[in-house]
């Protein structure tokens, strides 16, 4: 009896398993974005893939894309990474314990940081190996940042704590092995072989320390790096954002170098564009982003605001940056687009939620309703919408223009636009020259400058003062004055005056008299004979010098 109890306790189970799985599986496949409707909307749909996730293995609930990879965090503790062109999986990996709270993990360089329970995790990105791990000096706030040779991890008591990673050099090269100029296949081998054999020194190194105001539930963010400087940046919930400084020359201390106060919480990591080449008076700008409203823009160096833009409505979303553009979302819905260096506001796209990346000529970000919606990235005119099935992630991708969705079964699918075979890279390092600099632009093309007007030639000083240098005649097409005697004439087309005549008012009817002066232009009546200038709107004329234009002599006003 027992056993029969058994055997049948034994079959619920499996079914109940089958019936979840395959109700799963059903939830999944109404997810998918098909791919006819994505190219009705100018959309390729290159691959889906599943994450290892579900019953017992807990549900997808982060994201993380750098570089070329995406990595899958379960709520359970695994890492799944994916290959960010196909969909492949590279590696999977359970990371700590799996009843333990896992943080949003954090990539740089070789490197990919995770946080479980107390315990801080440093992961061989491209295999999955372990190459560290310690345990955490209280309790973390956040997932951690990364460098070439620190892993930042914030704590809920404000404290940011630095964990050296110190590289273990490959021992071929130490002995010169490998110092000849490599072949193209050569390089590739010996890049393959270096990533499977990353490894880190494991001697003990006491932690570096710097306190803040306020608790840390922010990741934070490392910006710029070199064999000379190193900072990080992050939040408090004291409406902070603290940037630390790791003094080169000891390597042994860990301080805050400035701190900017916004006027509302500070929720959300900031964005950072590195200094132009050559550019040695500068360590590039920080862009957060607060609950009052506010895009900040920060000189990383002297902690001087270099501009700020209200949009009016509270901000929960970081800000994107697309250079030379950055891309910030408020919490009503409404997308700005920014100029990144000024600041200066180029559009704005109402009933937007979230952005998800950029192509040279398209913005792609999801609205209010959960659609995605196609963007002109020029004036941010409303281009198509697609209505997307209820997914839980959207990744912000700020380095190419892929589009990821994801579920919380574990369903990934990436877009793109139809015939973008290559993805379009942005903010990528390899974009960037040595010490993290950005390449220097191209010299912009010379636009055509307007041809400056010719200089007339002046009359020549030896002819007399009144002689017209246009020639005798009027250029107006006003009779010509009497030989010998004109000073000169009405340029307006008045008739030439009598001989000897001074200078005919311009105004005027006909010339006067010899010798005479100006006639009133006005309707004054004119001296001498001939009447020298009637009222053109009618006055009274002096010897019928011109008649009324409206009408005779009347006053066409009733006068």
């Amino acid at each position: 009896m027992r056993l029969h109890l058994s055997h049948l306790t034994i079959a619920l189970i499996l079914v109940a398993t089958c019936v979840w799985t395959a109700s799963t599986e059903a939830a999944d496949m109404l997810k998918i974005v098909p791919e006819r409707a994505a190219n009705q909307h100018g959309l390729a749909r290159p691959w889906t893939a599943q994450v290892r996730s579900g019953r017992g293995l807990g549900e997808l609930e982060n994201v993380v894309f750098y570089r070329d990879t995406l990595y899958a965090q379960t709520s359970s503790g695994i890492i799944q990474a994916l290959e960010a062109e196909s969909g492949a999986t590279l590696w999977v990996k359970q990371v700590g314990n799996p009843r333990h709270p896992t943080l949003r993990p954090g990539a740089h360089g070789d490197y990919l940081g995770v946080i479980n329970g107390s315990q801080l995790y440093v992961l061989n990105r491209h295999n999955g190996d372990l190459l560290y791990q310690t345990e955490t000096s209280g309790a973390p706030g956040a997932g951690p940042a990364l460098s070439d040779h620190w892993a930042y991890v914030p704590m809920v008591s404000g404290m940011m704590v630095a964990y050296r990673l110190e590289p273990l050099t490959d021992p071929l090269m130490e002995l010169g092995v490998l110092a000849e100029e490599p072949t193209e296949v050569e390089r590739l081998e010996r890049e393959a072989r270096r990533r499977e054999n990353i490894r880190i020194d494991q001697q003990y190194r006491r932690p570096l320390v710097t306190k803040s105001a306020g608790r840390i539930m922010v990741q934070p963010l490392t910006t710029r790096q070199t064999d000379q400087v190193e900072y990080v940046a992050w939040a408090t919930n004291r409406d902070h954002l603290n940037v630390g400084y790791i003094d080169p020359d000891t390597k042994d201390n860990l301080s805050v170098i400035f701190r900017i106060e916004a006027e509302g919480p500070i929720e959300s990591t900031p964005a950072y564009l590195p200094p132009a080449p050559h550019d040695d008076k500068s360590d590039g700008i920080i862009f957060f982003t607060s609950a009052d409203g506010h895009v900040y823009a920060v000189d990383q160096r002297s902690g001087e605001l270099s501009w700020r833009f209200s949009t009016g409505e509270p901000i929960v979303e970081g800000p994107a940056l697309v250079f030379p553009h950055l891309f910030v979302c408020n919490q009503l819905g409404g997308m700005q687009c920014l100029d990144a260096m000024t600041g200066r506001p180029l559009w704005w796209a109402p009933r937007i939620e979230r952005f998800l990346s950029a192509s040279e000529k398209m913005v792609y970000a999801v609205d209010v309703r959960g659609n995605l919606v196609s963007i002109d990235r020029a004036t941010g005119a409303w281009i198509d919408t697609l209505p997307l099935p209820p997914l839980e992630m959207k990744v912000k991708n700020q380095q190419t223009d892929r589009i990821y969705l994801a579920g919380r079964h574990g369903l990934v699918q990436c877009l793109h636009e139809m015939g973008v075979q290559e993805p379009i890279l942005h903010n990528q390092p390899e974009q960037f020259g040595e010490n993290g600099e950005q390449d220097e632009p191209a010299e912009p093309e010379q636009q055509p400058q307007p041809q400056q007007p010719q200089p007339q030639p002046q009359p020549d000083r030896d002819e007399p003062a009144g002689e017209d240098p246009f020639g005798a005649a009027d250029p107006f097409g006003a009779g010509g004055g009497d030989a010998g005697g004109a000073g000169a004439d009405d340029p307006f087309g008045a008739g030439g005056g009598d001989a000897g005549a001074g200078a005919d008012d311009p105004f005027s009817g006909g010339g006067g008299d010899a010798g005479g002066g100006a006639a009133d232009p006005f309707g004054a009546d004119a001296g001498g004979g001939g009447g020298g200038a009637a009222d053109p709107f009618g006055g009274g004329a002096g010897g019928g010098g011109g008649a009324d234009p409206f009408g005779g002599g009347n006053d066409p006003f009733g006068g």
